[in-house]
């Protein structure tokens, strides 16, 4: 009956790419941060003119400077990703990834087994070192997070751990340790993600998947940005297609994000867009490749983040981000009729600084 049941619950998901083998590991980069380079501000700065008397007024440009920081705050800003090769700046990250599966006894016990990664219920990474660009031109930006020490705890297989590493020294026999090889590369390979100037995602990864995309997305906080210049409390909207195909049933994800600048402030000689965002996302996969005997087959998206950009620069000052994917299945047993229910649940949240 196994051989009924498993590609019956896996038909619709695969996990992110390097998760689900039981030989090796690779670095799934889904915990980081983005950057955003507006220009500066030039020109002229509009003053408003007291009622009844019409039309407005600009202060020459030379006068800028005597303006209050409320009424220059009111400028827009044109947001891109940007940075140069070799930028590195100090941070300090906190990442947590849950894992949680349900369903009929039979096909939940069969999944775990055969997914060593999904014995997991928590990894929690706490980590010094810096954020780096590690490629830029004029269209993208790679950037990358490397630890230099890291603290990894959580449970395995309802079994507690906790690990000390260090960068420089790697901890003796790692290749002979699963459970310690999986947390060194989770901590020590680092987030790492590429966008273009408008926040088009892609991955370092050759084998990602739809789900690592979304959890990237999730746990990086990366916002699509505005095309146009915007101020402080304007939102915008932007809604595009996953890159990235869903092994076994090509699905891709449907995104949609709901982003706004909180407040764009001075402080300690920087300007700071403050951004919110809200993403959600349904797995779309097509009908050939659905399965026949399902009852229910989808995986949804929900995240919400903050990040905090220096304007000149295009820095990350610092970003929060929580969210979950959800993938739900309910199907019958083709040869037994035999129904089964599996649910399995992603958490991610992270915050650098």
């Amino acid at each position: 009956m196994r051989h009924l049941l498993l590609p019956l619950a896996l038909s619709f998901l695969s996990l992110p790419s390097g998760l689900s083998g039981s030989r090796s590991v690779s670095v799934p980069p889904c915990l980081g941060g983005s950057v955003s380079l507006p220009p500066r501000l030039s020109g002229s700065i509009p003053v408003s003119v007291p009622p009844g008397l019409g039309g407005s007024v600009s202060a020459p440009p030379g006068l800028s400077g005597s303006l209050s920081p409320r009424l220059r705050g009111q400028d827009g800003v044109t947001l891109k990703y940007g940075g140069k090769r070799g930028d590195s700046t100090p941070v300090k990250g906190e990442s947590t990834l849950t894992l949680k599966v349900d369903g009929t006894e039979a096909i939940t016990n069969m999944v775990r087994s055969a997914m060593e990664f999904l014995q997991f219920q928590k990894i929690h990474i706490r980590g010094e070192g810096a954020r780096k660009v590690a490629k830029a031109d004029k269209k993208s930006v790679e950037f990358h997070v490397e630890y230099d020490t890291a603290r990894v705890d959580g449970s395995f297989d309802d079994e507690p751990y906790e690990f000390d590493f260090e960068r420089k020294t790697p901890p003796e026999g790692l290749d002979k340790d699963k459970l310690k090889q999986i947390c060194w590369f989770f901590s020590m390979g680092g987030p790492q993600f590429i966008v273009d100037p408008k926040g088009s995602y892609k991955s370092t990864d050759p084998n990602k998947d739809a789900w690592g995309e979304a959890m990237d997305l999730v746990a990086n906080g990366v916002v699509r940005l505005s095309d146009k210049p915007v101020k402080a409390g304007e939102e915008w909207t932007s809604d595009w297609k996953g890159q990235y195909k869903q092994k076994d049933n090509d699905g891709r994800f449907n995104f949609t994000q709901k982003s706004k600048i909180e407040k764009i402030e001075e402080k300690d000689g920087r300007k700071l867009a403050h951004i919110s965002h809200v993403l959600t996302g349904t797995l779309d996969i097509p009908e050939a490749k659905r399965d026949k005997n399902a009852e229910k087959q989808e995986t949804k998206l929900e995240a919400k983040g903050t990040l905090v950009l220096d304007v000149e620069s295009g820095a990350i000052v610092s970003s929060t981000a929580k969210g979950t994917v959800i993938a739900e299945y309910k199907g019958l047993d083709p040869n037994t009729g035999d129904s089964h229910e599996l649910k399995i649940q992603f958490g991610v949240e992270s915050k650098f600084e």
